[in-house]
């Protein structure tokens, strides 16, 4: 995987404590996959975020590094 694009937004700080994670695959569409995250702190959310990830093979990436 690759990262294809990323957008976070920072909507409240967050403290330097256990926080919550969740991420969500929201799309598929073959090989690429939006994912969408949120990080909260006592059941408020303090950041969203939202990811395209592309699948690529490894056989491209070796021929690449060659």
């Amino acid at each position: 995987m690759v990262t294809g694009s990323m957008n976070i937004k920072y909507l409240k700080p967050v403290p330097l404590k256990p926080v919550g994670l969740r991420a969500t695959i929201t799309k598929v569409n073959r090989r690429k996959y939006t994912v969408e995250t949120t990080i909260s702190y006592d059941g408020v959310v303090c950041i969203t975020g939202k990811v395209i990830a592309i699948g690529i093979d490894n056989q491209s990436v070796q021929l690449r590094n060659l």
